[in-house]
């Protein structure tokens, strides 16, 4: 299914506006929609995460290992078998495992800093002067 060009550029402005957006996807709840494919396609590379949906233990891991084959299809990632302690530096190298590995590692650290809107001065200068609250820690 083709899609129109708004949602096209509704989904990148949405990724280019906001910073801490992940796309966690299952096979079981997103599989159901025509859309996931095309999610997957067009989500930023390091935005992607995997999840199996499943509160049952017996199926997390089939599960999880489907939407794996699913967006390794999709974005034409190798799919790794086995690990390897000592993985290329270069993402290029990664597969699809080590990269939403890489991805998580990102979204459970947080402190994703906002974007500056380009075209209105002043929010961007409040933002500057008023920082987020996930930079500040508090002990």
């Amino acid at each position: 299914m083709s899609r129109s060009p708004l949602w096209n550029t509704t989904t990148d402005s949405l990724q280019k506006a906001n910073n801490n957006i992940f796309l966690s996807l299952s096979t079981i709840i997103n599989g159901r929609s025509e859309n996931h494919e095309h999610l997957i396609r067009h989500c930023r590379a390091d935005r992607l995460l995997a999840e199996s949906d499943y509160n049952d233990i017996k199926f997390v891991t089939s599960r999880t290992w489907e939407i794996l084959e699913t967006i390794s299809m999709i974005r034409g990632w190798p799919l790794e078998t086995s690990w390897e302690i000592d993985a290329p530096e270069e993402q290029e190298g990664w597969g699809t495992v080590r990269r939403l590995e890489a991805n998580f590692a990102v979204f459970l650290k947080g402190g994703h800093k906002d974007i500056p809107p380009k075209r209105n001065r002043k929010l961007r200068k409040q933002l500057e002067s008023y920082p987020s609250d996930e930079e500040s820690s508090e002990d």
